[in-house]
């Protein structure tokens, strides 16, 4: 599942609300949230360059918060 999202965010497309509710049978379903690029956040006139690469790393942080157990999984 991580190594799909990677691909993912290799392709421009940052999902934003990485949490177990947005996947169904170890699929990515809900996008609703997602960023693709270009995006005014990921503009260099809109934020600095630490932002920009903090947003482009916030689904992997995520995923990995997730599957350590620090978010829970809805019933």
């Amino acid at each position: 599942m991580r190594r799909e999202l990677k691909a993912l965010n290799s392709l421009l497309r940052y999902v934003m609300d990485v949490k177990w509710d947005n996947y169904k049978g170890g699929h990515l379903v809900d996008f609703s949230s997602a960023w693709t690029r270009p995006h005014f956040e990921f503009r260099r006139d809109v934020n600095s360059d630490k932002d920009i690469e903090l947003n482009r790393q916030v689904d992997l942080q995520a995923f990995d918060k997730m599957v350590a157990g620090e978010w829970v999984h809805s019933p």
